[in-house]
């Protein structure tokens, strides 16, 4: 009888052993990857101005590094990004203040596309309007416009890949 426990035992083991070494090859931990390819820094308001009783007008300055070609946001693609210029689509998302709209419904009041140099950092500055007398949650996101070889079923010819973004407040309640 015990001759049999330890066979079951030394069967589990090797159960339990193989299962670990697939699931860490399947999902390869680097405990020192960084989080995003592109890193928006230094969010800043330069200009506030009121267009009219419902509207200001504001601007916002930040800085846009390339920084990561593998990072945690893209790697698990297993598809390297350009070397030296990313093309990436730069959005300003805008909803209230501490949450309560869900992140599809936002607005979007800013959009463009611009061309980031691997490891070169690259001022940017963007002017929207939002509405008067609300607090803002402002997400600003880089995507990178993916092309499949052959047409994915879900997402087609094309897809938009989240690489990094960074988030700011704005209390236009006050009146400026």
């Amino acid at each position: 009888m015990k001759t049999m426990y330890k066979a079951v035992i030394a069967i589990v083991i090797v159960v339990v052993a193989a299962v670990f070494i697939l699931f860490s090859l399947k999902f390869s931990f680097e405990p020192n990857l960084p989080d995003s390819n592109v890193y928006i820094e230094n969010l800043t308001w330069t200009n506030v101005t009121r267009v009219n009783e419902t509207t200001y007008r504001v601007s916002l300055s930040m800085d846009i590094t390339y920084r990561y070609k593998e990072a945690w946001t893209y790697i698990n693609e297993n598809k390297p990004l350009p070397d030296d210029f990313l093309p990436v689509r730069i959005r300003a998302l805008a909803g209230p203040w501490g949450g309560g709209v869900p992140y599809r419904e936002r607005e979007v009041p800013f959009a463009e596309n611009i061309t980031l140099q691997y490891r070169q950092k690259y001022p940017f500055d963007c002017t929207f309007d939002l509405k008067a007398g609300k607090n803002y949650n402002i997400i600003v996101e880089s995507h990178w416009k993916e092309y499949f070889a052959t047409p994915h079923p879900y997402y087609g010819k094309w897809r938009w890949t989240f690489l990094g973004g960074g988030a700011t407040e704005i209390d236009l309640t006050q009146g400026r």
